[in-house]
């Protein structure tokens, strides 16, 4: 029986083929197979470059990857090509995505991110975890202690209980599913991975995609209903999970079979040997067998209802102290289920006795604070001090809202309960709209158990409460009585609060002499009278009551209230502030609310300035909304933020609190619009320019008001006067900064104001201020000018020449976007067309640097179309001369040759004699390249004579600078220096820095060339200081690259090294695939001087793989070179023959007869010794003998004869 042709992958189109052939019969890359993956260095939609492949899977492919913008690893999930096809398919894979981002639970992988491929593959991207999968751990240790076993289903049950509880259903639990990693220096942390065909439950419980009678998961771990195509639940995966228990204490599934079919026969059909049968090791209890032997029932109805339900019937089957271990290594507390039911009495007991009593949601549900160590220091040290001799304190907390006072709150409130068995109750001032005494009366129905609603509920607090147990004062019960609730829709009763005081703060001292209590109330600032009176008294009596009491409040970002400042005074008072969080704590909240979006993350952080829960606030409004993330980050760099993208409790808020500024100047209407125009021209003002926008405004009032309205604003800290430079003032965050601008204005206004800010702007840079183009474009843009923004954007892109080539591609891109708005009509105009062209052109450009040759292309090609419209003969030659660059890029030098030839004739038909000599010169460089020396050197003089005889210096140095190579390359190394000096005098009269790195760096080589080792590092020395210094990333790459190899020549690989892995991160950092498969083969020469053979093996294949993405065959056939030679060095000689072939076929292709052709033929040659072909190793050393011949290669011709006068 024939076998079927293997699965091949186009790595250029991504097209999947059966085929045996090895070129793509659409582009005519080369094919590879399936399972070997990308090529570590591709870059995949710009943001992420392959590392290394991982693993596949039925849905695809999964890689180790690097995320550009956060500089992080990630785990990189790519969808198999062939699925993509597929509506349905590429439908589930979003639903994965979508349902696992849900998902918080710390043994769930967390998603950042999701997209599509250049070539419409979709991929995601997954938190990167370093550790083993339950299946390697089960293949190398077989069965596992129960405890152990235990441990890891609780934490399984965790992650299962919060999917199930959002109707999510895993459908594929298995071991290799299962990933155990260590967290905070213990092992055994389980993460469950891919909830790749989740099912989505509908309120009816009906499957939306993942359709009943499709069977989908792995039959060894398939529930019957599962197995047989019908409905599942989350009892499915629970009937997974009994699986794993059974492999994990069996040491095999409960069910095997010769193929797929016979297991999921028997899953559906056959009751599994009881576990207590089967297990080989010790220690399995009776009550463990019965609950895995309950998971595996084969009807639903027969197992645990929940995950939460088999979290605790597992839990009950480890010690005491083995549980409690568990919930340490896990993090998540393990369940003690109590089965006995509690009379209402009974309950108050236990509430008011238990140390470990549930804690009161607001206290569980927030989560730990980010960042904030300083001020949980402080806030632990006051809770301290209140314990030590049971003398009592206070704290205060201040910051604005969404600070992350209640987080810390709830972090003091977890960590009381779990070090001193403390008590918590926690109330909440509402201002003018509360109940009197409101917050009291919180703080006692949290301490008694019960809601202060009726007269019984009084009396049986009074009787069983322990704290009041003999202490029932008739004083006491009458104040209880006074904060009774009213009936719904009636009046609270007044209370007296003199008159509750004094009975209420005993019980309150009462109850913190038993065990430690702490009193939270939040936003104390606004509590009512009577909170005020109970709260001055209580906390007077601290520091001599003798009680373990901490109060602790929390305020907005204004000075503690009076009262509060003078009942606390002196008495173990802690005020702690709570300034904004550092860029790097807010990237960290991003990360864990799995915000991965570069572009919105930036927006965040701006509108948060520093705020979590603002952050938190802007994240929730807009992530599960696409269109939402999308239309806040344009309007957002585009002017402004539209406020139905901004979170409105917190919009209000900011609003509420300017009007109130606004106000209190006596002059609001004129204030508001001071206001505005702050905002508008936000969030970092020169005064100055301030002064001049508001002298525009009719109503705008004096300068003395504008220095009022800011001083008011900089006392509410919604704003500051900087440090460094006094006469600007800054906006505490982008969120202010929008309120301002919204602030009463309407649309027209808005637009109104943006277009006198930029019209400001622009007369101030004319004037000589630097103030970025970037910023007069978003005020044309939000002005409703988007002309005017694309000329300002233009003039951004061009003052960055030197600068980094991504940032002015995202420039041009946003200028191209900014012309799609323009009406048609006004698309036709000249101006708009000569934009269009300029941007087609930059691009195709700047992606031919970055190495995106597709890309560079389409922009080529479109440059060509529009000018071809427009009759644009200048365009079109441009064109022409950009798709020659890639083509020389990738190493297709006849096209290349061709392309150069005809742009310059265009540039002569229109009298441009410079821009053809250019041209000329570039060709002269391909023929270079490809060993055609005389032709070449005719070329590039014939363009050194125009650009001298029409006064073109920076085109004379260049072609001075190509003459040198020129000689270079034919040996004539000392015709080369001269040359190159020429081009250095010429390039620092231009100030050429660029120019200058580059040249010292040919100087080097030609040093390097004539043996002079230490001038050739002095040369290369000095280009990388100056290329460094103005942050050239791609001439800085290259003179890394020439000092190591430098070094190298000296014998000193290790110092080469450092030199090569810098280069390497900057070439990743740039997206230039090209330069990064060259720095990965140097790495491998490295690595070969080293004797790391193995790991020059492995540089060399990622080279080779890099070359063949972009197309460059010349450096594919050198990799190819590498890798034989490491594979002989590896002892694997029939290996190392293969891939010599290759390299000698594919130089062979190129057409090219030089010197490194001849070492790669004995590279050959040597091999095929070793594996006894002499015949194949006399062919090799002919040919090689006939090149060096003809190259005139005396020292390679006498060894080559010798090898072959030893063959004879």
């Amino acid at each position: 029986m024939s076998k079927s042709p293997q699965e091949k992958l186009c790595i250029e189109c991504e097209r999947v083929f059966q085929s045996e052939k090895m070129r793509c019969p659409y582009d005519g890359s080369k094919l590879v197979r399936f399972g070997s993956g990308l090529p570590p260095g591709s870059v995949i939609d710009n943001r992420y470059t392959i590392v290394r492949l991982v693993g596949t899977g039925g849905m695809g492919s999964v890689y180790l990857a690097r995320q550009h913008a956060m500089d992080r690893p990630v785990a990189l999930k790519i969808l198999h090509p062939r699925l993509g096809e597929d509506r349905s398919a590429a439908q589930r894979f979003n639903i994965e995505v979508r349902a696992t981002a849900r998902l918080r639970s710390p043994h769930t992988i967390t998603v950042h991110d999701f997209g599509q491929t250049e070539r419409g593959s979709l991929y995601l991207t997954m938190e990167y975890l370093e550790g083993v999968s339950l299946a390697s751990v089960l293949d190398h240790s077989g069965a596992l202690e129960p405890e152990r076993a235990v441990r890891l289903a609780l934490q399984i049950c965790h992650s299962l209980a919060e999917a199930h509880d959002k109707r999510i259903v895993h459908r594929d639990l298995k071991p290799e599913n299962i990933y155990l990693v260590e967290r905070d220096n213990v092992g055994d942390f389980v993460k469950v991975l891919d909830f790749g065909i989740a099912k989505v439950l509908g309120p009816e419980g009906s499957a939306k995609l993942t359709k009943t009678g499709v069977v989908y998961g792995t039959p060894l771990y398939m529930s019957p209903e599962q197995a047989t195509g019908k409905e599942v639940d989350g009892r499915s995966d629970l009937y997974a999970l009994g699986c794993l228990l059974y492999e994990m204490l069996a040491g095999r599934p409960p069910f095997e079979g010769g193929n797929s079919v016979e297991v999921l026969y028997r899953q559906a059909h056959e009751v599994a040997r009881p576990l207590l049968d089967v297990a080989n090791v010790d220690g399995i209890s009776p009550r463990l067998a019965s609950v895995v032997d309950r998971l595996l029932s084969k009807q639903r109805h027969d197992r645990p209802g929940s995950a939460e339900e088999t979290r605790n019937l597992l839990a009950a089957c480890l010690s005491p102290a083995s549980a409690a271990a568990a919930g340490a290594r896990s993090g998540v507390p393990v369940p003690r289920p109590t089965t006995r039911v509690m009379p209402h009495a009974e309950t108050i007991r236990q509430t008011a006795t238990s140390a470990g009593a549930a804690p009161d949601a607001r206290l569980t549900d927030g989560g730990r604070s980010v960042g904030r160590e300083a001020e949980r220091r402080a806030l632990l040290a006051a809770f301290d001090g209140a314990l030590v001799g049971s003398s009592g304190g206070a704290a205060w907390l201040r910051g604005p809202a969404g600070s992350g006072r209640t987080h810390l709150c709830e972090w003091l409130v977890r960590h009381a309960r779990r070090t001193a068995g403390a008590r918590a109750c926690v109330a909440t001032c509402e201002g003018d709209g509360g109940a009197p005494l409101g917050p009291v009366r919180e703080w006692l129905e949290c301490l008694l158990g019960t809601a202060l609603m009726e007269r019984e509920g009084v009396r049986q607090a009074l009787e069983l409460h322990s704290t009041l147990a003999g202490h029932a004062d008739d004083d006491l019960a009458e104040g209880l009585l006074a904060l009774l609730r009213p009936p719904v829709g009636h009046a609270p009763a007044p209370a007296d609060a003199q008159t509750v005081s004094p009975p209420l703060t005993r019980l309150l001292l009462r109850a913190a002499s038993q065990s430690p209590l702490i009193l939270v109330l939040e936003s104390c600032e606004q509590a009512d009278p009577g909170t005020v009176t109970v709260l001055s008294q209580l906390l007077r009596t601290l520091g001599s009551s003798g009680a373990g009491l901490f109060v602790l409040l929390t305020g907005g970002d204004s000075a503690a209230p009076p009262w509060l400042t003078a009942a606390a005074s002196g008495r173990g008072f802690a005020k702690i502030d709570l300034p904004p969080l550092a860029d790097s704590e807010m990237q960290d909240l991003l990360d864990r609310m799995g915000c991965a979006d570069v572009s919105l993350g930036e927006v965040i952080l701006d509108l948060a300035g520093g705020c979590p829960g603002v952050a938190v606030a802007c994240f929730e409004h807009v992530a599960d909304d696409p269109v939402a993330r999308r239309s806040l980050v344009e309007s957002f760099r585009d002017g402004g933020a539209l406020p139905e993208r901004l979170p409105p409790l917190h919009l209000a808020a900011c609003s509420q609190r300017l009007t109130e500024e606004c106000e209190a100047t006596g002059q609001p209407e004129r204030a508001i619009a001071i206001v505005q125009r702050l905002g508008v021209l936000g969030p970092r003002v020169d005064m100055d320019t301030l002064m001049e926008f508001v002298a525009g405004e009719p109503d705008g009032g004096p300068p003395t008001l504008v220095d009022a309205v800011v001083d008011r604003l900089a006392a509410a800290n919604l704003g500051r006067f900087d440090t460094d430079d006094p006469d600007c003032f800054v906006l505490s965050s982008g969120l202010i900064r929008e309120a301002c601008r919204c602030l009463g204005a309407g649309a027209r206004r808005l637009r109104r104001l943006h277009g006198e800010a930029a019209l400001l702007l622009e007369a101030r840079a004319a004037a000589g201020e630097p103030i970025a183009p970037a910023r007069i474009a978003a005020h044309h843009m939000a002005g409703g000018r988007p002309l005017d923004a694309v000329r300002w954007d233009l003039m951004d892109a061009r003052e960055r020449d030197n600068g980094d080539a991504l940032d002015r591609v995202l420039i041009y891109q946003r200028a191209r976007e900014r012309l799609l708005t323009l009406p048609t009509r006004t698309r036709r105009e000249r101006v708009v067309e000569e934009h269009e062209r300029e941007i087609a052109g930059a691009l195709g450009e700047l992606r031919t640097q970055l190495g995106h040759y597709d890309m560079a292309v389409e922009a080529f090609e479109e440059l060509r179309d529009l000018a071809a419209l427009s009759g644009d003969l200048e365009g079109a030659a441009r064109a022409t001369r950009g798709l020659a660059d890639v083509d020389e890029a990738r190493a297709d030098f006849g096209s290349a040759e061709s392309r150069y030839e005809e742009a310059a004739k265009a540039f002569r038909a229109i009298g441009q004699p410079v821009e053809a000599a250019w041209c000329d010169l570039r060709r002269g460089k391909v023929m270079q390249t490809v060993g055609r020396y005389a032709e070449a050197e005719v070329a590039q003089d014939a363009a050194r004579a125009v650009f001298e005889a029409q006064g073109e210096t920076r085109g004379l140095a260049s072609a001075r600078e190509a003459l040198g190579n020129l000689h270079t390359s034919t040996g004539h190394v000392d015709a080369a220096a001269e040359e190159f000096r020429h081009a250095l005098a010429l390039q620092e009269l231009l100030d050429d820095r660029p120019g200058m790195g580059r040249t010292l760096y040919n100087l080097a080589l030609a040093a390097f060339q004539r043996g002079e080792l230490d001038r050739a590092l002095e040369y290369a020395h000095r280009a990388l200081t100056i290329l460094d210094r103005i942050d050239h990333q791609r001439g800085t790459s290259t003179a890394l690259g020439g000092i190591a190899m430098i070094l190298q020549a000296q014998g000193r690989p290790a110092e080469a090294r450092p030199f090569l892995e810098r280069a390497l991160r900057i070439r990743q950092a740039m997206g230039d695939r090209r330069a990064v498969a060259n720095a990965h083969a140097n790495l491998a020469d490295v690595a070969l001087l080293q004797g790391k053979h193995a790991e020059a093996l492995e540089l060399a294949l990622a080279a080779r793989d890099g070359y063949s993405e972009v197309g460059d065959r010349r450096g594919q056939a050198l990799a190819e070179a590498n890798v034989g030679e490491a594979l002989r060095l590896l002892d694997d000689p029939q290996g190392a023959v293969g891939h010599h072939r290759e390299a000698v076929e594919g130089y062979a292709r190129l057409g090219q007869r030089d010197k490194t052709y001849c070492h790669i033929l004995l590279g050959l040659a040597e091999c095929e010794l070793r594996v006894q072909r002499q015949d194949a190793a006399r062919q090799a050393l002919v040919t090689a003998l006939d090149l060096a011949a003809d190259l005139g290669l005396s020292e390679e011709e006498a060894r080559i004869r010798e090898r072959l006068d030893a063959l004879a």
